[in-house]
């Protein structure tokens, strides 16, 4: 019976795979769902001998080997930037044997679960097809993606135990998601600019926009509001229309951002101005970065480590 399981479920795994490669669309739906649920209800870990793994591990996985098939047929239409990703993926594969033979198997699988994004974005996604019509499909499933985030941000406000409220740890800091679901907000923000440029406006989609940089910025995470100023900083030299397009719309989800704050900070959940004040001035994420780099660089005399 196990056995027959087991089978049962390596021929899915492969039918997956193989779609995986036919439909990049598909790909994407299903990171950005396993991501949703990871961020919203925290996926738990399983151990399949000695691994760590959870859903969004298995997906990024098949992703990875059907990403893997992609690059392989595209190898003969190589230019500077494919032959960049490449030269990129063969770091990573030289750092994860590295790992292997100074920590052993379990622990390289285990750790190495942090370069999954960037196996994604060098085997898998860039060798997506950058047609318009494949374009208008990955903006649409990413602004379904930012929406539902904005309506779990919205419950954990209400009190459900959704979002960053499953952890108790972090339930009284009214960031309602992790700065990752606050990210994937502000950058359906800018995508939301395409329904402006592309379409004829209209109130729906200014509110859409307004909506999307309001809780990017309402959400507290400095990373993301450093990543919303250097992206429309960025637009001003590449196309000037586009800013001031923006520009009326992000001033007013700061608008809205500043009432919520002075008005709206004493009710439940809502951000106050010394809530606001403090994620702008601390420097503890800072610092703890800052130490753990220093822990890889350097041995206990404070000398560099050698590589």
């Amino acid at each position: 019976m196990t056995l027959f399981v087991a089978l049962v479920a390596l021929a899915i795994t492969l039918l997956y795979i193989y779609v995986l490669y036919l439909r990049v669309e598909l790909g994407l739906m299903s990171l950005l769902a396993t991501s949703f649920l990871n961020l919203v209800f925290g996926l738990d870990s399983s151990i399949l001998g000695g691994i760590h793994l959870n859903l969004l591990d298995v997906v990024s996985v098949c992703m990875i080997i059907a990403g893997c098939i992609r690059t392989a047929q595209s190898l003969d239409r190589l230019n500077a930037i494919r032959i960049i990703a490449l030269l990129y993926v063969a770091v990573l594969a030289f750092s994860v044997v590295r790992g292997f033979f100074s920590n052993g198997l379990m622990i390289t699988f285990n750790e190495s679960r942090g370069i999954t994004g960037q196996l994604l974005c060098m085997l898998y996604f860039l060798t997506a097809p950058s047609d318009e019509k494949s374009l208008r499909k990955y903006v649409r499933i990413y602004l379904f993606y930012g929406a539902a985030l904005c309506a779990v941000a919205a419950l954990a406000a209400m009190g459900l135990s959704v979002g960053t409220n499953v952890s108790a740890a972090m339930e009284t800091d009214g960031r309602f998601l992790p700065a990752s679901g606050v990210a994937g907000i502000a950058v359906c923000g800018f995508l939301s600019l395409a329904l402006l440029r592309y379409r004829q406006g209209g109130l729906k989609n200014q509110l859409i926009l307004v909506m999307y940089m309001f809780i990017a910025v309402y959400l507290r995470h400095r990373s993301v509001w450093t990543m919303l100023l250097v992206g429309t900083i960025v637009l001003l030299p590449l196309d000037r229309r586009l800013f001031r397009r923006l520009l009326p719309f992000a001033l007013a989800a700061g608008a809205l951002v500043a009432v919520l704050v002075l008005y709206g900070g004493s009710a439940q959940g809502g951000g106050s101005s010394d809530q606001f004040s403090k994620s702008a001035t601390d420097d503890s994420t800072w610092v703890w970065r800052v130490n753990g780099w220093k822990e890889l660089l350097l041995d206990d005399e404070q000398k560099a480590l050698s590589v």
